[in-house]
């Protein structure tokens, strides 16, 4: 029984790290839509038994990273313009709600020097056109108020929703330089509603932002003719 629990737990471990690794290799675009996973590679790669491989697989399947195609395989899922909307629809009304909830907590001076500080980076990144930076520190940003909800379970959700747009970020640097002015003042108006602890303000003001961000790629994409995100 207890070489059993001990081999379950070195498979967890293992499974953690796959997953990790190939979940990097897709947001860093190693792994392209429509790549097939092989778990014998996997398995070789990773100096480990198919067992955590399928399950770092299966793990990233749930998430909506992967699809499993009958008697074929798994593949890295492909993006489609229908898929960004509808996800960053979503993501806007949940992170609205996330706002409304951290608005209601303990939120000091500290905290909100900070926003302003990622927020002042993202600019001077903007101006640079350092994309990459940008959308990092932009990720950095919304994650504080998911994490200041409280919730937990919402922090996950919003955060998986975002991996799956943000794993192509030469698409969201498609809006930054015509739009980043918006975006720093949208940004602004979510910090002063958290610091003045009006949930109402802050849940308008986030979902308005988000709005509009997820308008101006849409459109974007339609401009440039782009339907699938590869």
């Amino acid at each position: 029984m207890l070489t059993y629990l001990i081999n379950m737990k070195k498979s967890k471990n293992s499974s953690e790290k796959i997953y990790n690794s190939i979940f990097q290799d897709i947001l860093q675009g190693k792994l392209i839509p429509g790549e097939k996973l092989c778990e014998e590679k996997l398995a070789k790669r990773f100096k480990v038994s198919r067992t955590p491989v399928r399950e770092a697989i299966f793990r990233l399947e749930k998430e909506g990273h992967v699809e499993r195609k009958i008697n074929k395989g798994c593949f890295i899922k492909r993006i489609t313009r229908k898929n960004v909307e509808e996800i960053l629809e979503i993501v806007s009304i949940l992170e609205g709600y996330a706002a409304w909830l951290a608005a209601m907590q303990d939120v000091d001076n500290n905290e909100i020097d900070y926003l302003y500080s990622v927020q002042a980076e993202m600019e001077v990144h903007a101006k640079k056109n350092e994309y990459l930076q940008y959308i990092e520190k932009n990720r950095e940003f919304h994650d504080y108020f998911a994490k200041k909800s409280g919730n937990t379970t919402l922090y996950h959700i919003i955060s998986n929703l975002r991996d799956r747009v943000h794993r192509r970020t030469k698409y969201l640097s498609l809006t930054l330089s015509a739009h980043h002015d918006t975006y720093s003042t949208g940004h602004k108006k979510m910090i002063k509603a958290i610091s003045e602890k009006n949930a109402i303000k802050a849940r308008n003001a986030t979902i308005e932002h988000n709005q509009k961000a997820k308008r101006f790629l849409v459109e974007s994409l339609d401009f440039l003719g782009i339907n699938e995100m590869i």
